[in-house]
């Protein structure tokens, strides 16, 4: 009696230890599942994290290029209000300039008024007013009688006619364009030959 009692007390507590087993088994079991949950959370979270720096990234690149785009911009920006704020001083300078050059002018012109003389000529008013032009023809003309032409002793006689043969063009000063109209009147003018009418067979039928 006293074996079978301790059995069954044996056989209890072995049902019961295998009880509990079950129970932390069990208990085992969800605190794994959680642990999944948990960790397939986690893994999402992760791809999330992920896809979110990928698209930082992409927020940044795109912020690099507006911000080169808006520096570019600024310094376009700059450099027009630089040159418009260039343009504006010269301007004022220019201004400035020409206020002075209008207040240093006299506020009437005196006028030239020209009075002819009893024998015809200009009085000595109208030839003060025109010393500068009588003296630069007169520099001309000396220049031109200096370089361009020859002494009537140094001229050679001409092969036909008794005329004095006429300067060449190579020793003609060469004046500058808006003195060759002052030159002109001192040039000397190439007469014309007179020929017989009738052309060469005239000639020869004359002789």
């Amino acid at each position: 009696m006293q074996l079978r009692d301790e059995y069954s007390t044996l056989k209890k507590d072995a049902y019961r230890h295998l009880a509990d087993l079950k129970h932390d088994r069990e208990e085992l079991r969800q605190k794994g599942a959680e642990v999944n949950d948990e960790l397939s959370a986690a893994k999402k979270i992760r791809i999330n994290l992920d896809l979110l720096k990928k698209e930082l990234e992409v927020k940044e690149n795109e912020l690099e290029l507006e911000r080169a785009k808006v520096g570019e911009e600024q310094l376009h920006c700059l450099q027009t209000k630089k040159r418009y704020e260039a343009l504006i001083k010269s301007r004022q300078t220019k201004e400035m300039l020409d206020k002075r050059r209008k207040d240093a002018l006299p506020t009437q012109g005196r006028k030239k008024v020209r009075r002819v003389s009893a024998e015809g000529a200009p009085s000595s008013d109208d030839e003060s007013g025109d010393d500068d032009k009588a003296s630069n023809t007169t520099h001309l003309s000396a220049t031109f009688r200096s370089e361009g032409t020859r002494s009537q002793s140094e001229r050679p006689l001409a092969v036909f006619g008794s005329q004095l043969s006429k300067p060449s063009r190579l020793n003609r000063p060469v004046a500058p364009r808006r003195d060759r109209a002052k030159l002109s009147q001192f040039t000397p003018k190439r007469s014309k030959v007179q020929r017989p009418m009738g052309g060469v067979g005239a000639r020869s039928r004359i002789r």
